[in-house]
């Protein structure tokens, strides 16, 4: 969960930061592979259910969402 919300994170930073759009798509798509590559090994291990795996995604991305809607209201990122 704490690994794909800051990865998320990461992927919005790069799109409100970076204006070169070839490099946005490319980090956006390696780092989004590597979110599924984590949730993926971490059943691959025996460590985790897929149910575990897509409550963490929801969780994280309900966590991303309530952060990047504070910094957007105080504008920290402009």
């Amino acid at each position: 969960m704490v690994s794909f919300g800051y990865i998320l994170f990461i992927i919005y930073l790069i799109n409100k930061c970076i204006k070169d759009k070839f490099v946005k798509i490319i980090l956006n798509i390696l780092l989004f592979a590597l979110t599924l590559l984590i949730g993926f090994s971490r059943i691959y291990l025996g460590v985790h259910y897929l149910t575990d795996i897509i409550g963490g995604y929801l969780l994280g991305t309900c966590y991303l969402v309530l952060f990047t809607s504070y910094i957007d209201s105080k504008e920290y990122l402009k």
